[in-house]
């Protein structure tokens, strides 16, 4: 099996006259948390984007567990088994945790449509399954006692937690998390971080997007810096945070003084 999970080879995405992403190219690991840095505008969503289907790229190429994957549609990637979140957090807001779960599954699952008895037997098993598994993935993410609340009313983190558990519902190999910490308050950060790292330990393989940079230097395998659409370097998270071009375009001599 390849040790790559994706191979991103030499994407471009022009918008326009602008060139968002410039000729980036970069492979993730399995089971590593690889992290995507840069400042405002650097291309960091256009990335995922890409990935997963939302917009194609006007060049190169991108590989998920050795497969092809330019040209598909989102909720056929999202079947061969990538999950993501979204910088604004996506949830529907008027129904419950549990049913927040079951909707996630709807794009990973094919459920039979035929009319024979057989195919209405298995849609049944189909869907205790999703029900299942909607109640293991709420326990997975720390809201169990909260499956009957409303998304509208629970606290920012919570709501994070969940977006997260809608990226799980599939059970994907890889999760690509956009900002998984963005807006939420001190007291929740660790437990969202928590949640990441438990989410690697039971075998998947997680892309970072996140501005928190010592939330991102201390809970990386590697870090790949953008700038302008452009790759700054991919390396060690000690290797990043120690690149002149990357303070000079991102972190800043503040953070190179504390190290």
């Amino acid at each position: 099996m390849d040790e790559y999970i994706l191979e991103v080879r030499n994407l471009t995405k022009y918008f326009g006259g602008l060139k968002a992403i410039d000729n980036v190219s970069f492979k993730i690991n399995r089971g590593e948390i690889y992290s995507i840095i840069g400042p405002n505008g650097a291309g960091k969503t256009t990335l995922f984007n890409m990935i997963t289907g939302f917009i194609p790229p006007t060049e190169g190429e991108i590989f998920f567990q050795g497969q092809k994957i330019n040209g598909l549609k989102p909720y056929q990637i999202a079947r061969l088994g990538i999950g993501r979140t979204f910088q604004l957090t996506t949830l529907f807001m008027q129904n419950t945790v549990l049913e927040n779960l079951l909707i996630g599954q709807k794009q990973t699952r094919e459920f039979p449509v035929f009319h024979s008895i057989m195919s209405v037997k298995r849609r049944r098993v189909s869907q205790s399954e999703a029900v299942e598994r909607a109640h293991a993935v709420a326990e997975f993410i720390g809201l169990g006692t909260f499956k009957n609340t409303m998304a509208a009313i629970l606290p920012h983190g919570a709501q994070k937690q969940l977006s997260i558990g809608l990226a799980l519902s599939g059970d994907p190999d890889l999760i690509l998390l956009d900002e998984p910490l963005g807006g939420v308050d001190m007291d929740e950060i660790d437990m969202i971080i928590e949640l990441i790292k438990k989410i690697r330990d039971e075998g998947k393989t997680i892309c970072l997007i996140e501005h928190k940079m010592r939330v991102v230097m201390n809970i990386s395998d590697r870090i790949l810096a953008l700038s302008y659409g452009k790759k700054l370097v991919e390396d060690l998270p000690e290797v990043v945070a120690s690149n002149e071009d990357v303070i000079a375009s991102y972190l800043g001599d503040r953070y190179a003084a504390r190290g």
